[in-house]
């Protein structure tokens, strides 16, 4: 993100008015959920500044991934199901609402129209695509690079789903992994390592209406397009507001 994450961690960016941060928060309470927990590292004190959500921190975040953040939250968890964001997308209500509805004890949600998007933001979507594969609503393959299109069937978005049954699996397959690995791991290692494991993941399907920001490129493409279809009323199907 280049500058602006000097001085603020990234889902502090603003994108079209609000921060990224405010952005899920609308979408999530505006689904009905409202116990929120945030997890913090890098600016911590920003973010523990804020009295609208819980606040847990990642001590190791300046050597560890995002699944060392996601067990920093084990408690709640094994508690009650609970959604996962990543927190640099954004994403319409009705994609929370389609997750919490899906059936399974581990589910992510994936785009079926990623690749419109992809092709706004680089001049080869594989460059930044990874293989996903699935059967019926199962995930069968994710993360590899892809060589071809029809190796991609849709986008992971970074948003999850966990019961305490489904944690409970995510649990006993990190046991057989080393600290080591374990603290590089991202969510797609994750799902590689539990798919391995024969664990089974759902796929909650989604058609467009979120966006994610990776660079600095990003936020000025999303609000030209963005301003493009207000002024001409043409819908936008990437178009996460509402």
């Amino acid at each position: 993100m280049q500058t602006l994450t000097d001085d603020a961690p990234k889902c502090l960016v603003s994108l079209c008015g609000k921060t990224l941060l405010n952005w899920q928060r609308s979408a999530i309470t505006a689904a009905g959920l409202f116990d929120l927990t945030v997890i913090c590292g890098y600016k911590k004190e920003q973010l523990k500044s804020r009295k609208r959500y819980a606040v847990i921190e990642n001590a190791h975040w300046y050597k560890s991934n995002i699944v060392v953040s996601l067990l920093t939250a084990k408690h709640l968890l094994r508690e009650q199901s609970c959604i996962v964001s990543y927190s640099d997308i954004v994403y319409h209500p009705d994609i929370i609402k389609t997750l919490i509805n899906a059936p399974g004890d581990i589910v992510i949600t994936a785009d079926q129209l990623w690749k419109s998007l992809w092709q706004e933001r680089f001049l080869n979507p594989l460059d930044d695509a990874e293989t996903f594969t699935m059967e019926g609503n199962r995930l069968l393959d994710i993360g590899a690079k892809p060589v071809k299109l029809s190796e991609v069937q849709a986008q992971y978005m970074g948003l999850l789903k966990f019961t305490p049954a489904g944690w409970e699996k995510v649990e006993l397959a990190l046991m057989g992994i080393d600290d080591e690995r374990r603290d590089q791991l991202d969510i797609t290692g994750l799902l590689r390592i539990i798919l391995h494991q024969h664990i089974i993941v759902n796929v909650a399907l989604v058609a467009g209406r979120w966006c994610e920001v990776d660079q600095e490129s990003d936020l000025s493409l999303y609000e030209s397009i963005a301003e493009g279809h207000r002024a001409t009323k043409l819908p936008w199907q990437h178009d996460w507001r509402w």
